[in-house]
């Protein structure tokens, strides 16, 4: 990996902030999806950010992190 990844999410909780970065849009994807969904396993409420050198690409990190926390949340029951 370069000294600088092109994707960066940031994951947010009450008591945490973690930064996963990733040369393509699907390793931050992966990264951010395994992280959202042990911090839910927590019961933690988590906040997101997604960021790249392509913006679209980014926006949809976002909308598929958005959708896995839908998921999860409709699972329990919530």
């Amino acid at each position: 990996m370069d000294a600088i990844a092109a994707f960066e999410v940031g994951i947010t909780t009450v008591e945490t902030c973690s930064i996963l970065r990733a040369d393509t849009e699907r390793g931050a994807a992966v990264k951010a999806e395994a992280l959202l969904r042990r911090v839910h396993a927590r019961g933690e409420l988590t906040g997101l950010r997604a960021t790249g050198p392509d913006s679209p690409a980014a926006l949809g990190i976002k909308h598929d992190l958005n959708d896995v926390m839908a998921e999860v949340e409709r699972s329990d029951g919530i």
